[in-house]
């Protein structure tokens, strides 16, 4: 292998695995953001029940604008942690704090 060679695949080296911390860096950095989102909500759901003492996924989706899915985690994350008690079943399901 020729010296000129050897460079060309020392620098293409060098600059993969500066792609590879700079992708790992942006990775870190939008987790962080997202985790900072998700407490955000969660922390509008709970001043909702704070201030209205009950709260639906409809209210939910409505306060945080998120999909039904997304107002079903947070719902579960929140009686996971204790935080919330269901309240009703069915289609008249509602939450309050525990």
């Amino acid at each position: 292998m020729t010296q000129t060679k050897q460079i060309e695949k020392m620098v293409d080296e060098l600059a993969e695995k500066k792609l590879r911390i700079l992708l790992r860096q942006l990775k870190q950095k939008a987790d962080k953001k997202r985790k900072e989102i998700r407490e955000n909500k969660l922390k509008k759901i709970m001043k909702h029940l704070e201030n209205n003492y009950t709260i639906t996924n409809r209210q939910i989706r409505s306060i945080t604008d998120v999909s039904e899915m997304t107002a079903v985690l947070y719902l579960r994350q929140l009686l996971v942690q204790e935080k919330i008690k269901k309240m009703n079943r069915g289609r008249n399901v509602s939450y309050r704090l525990k």
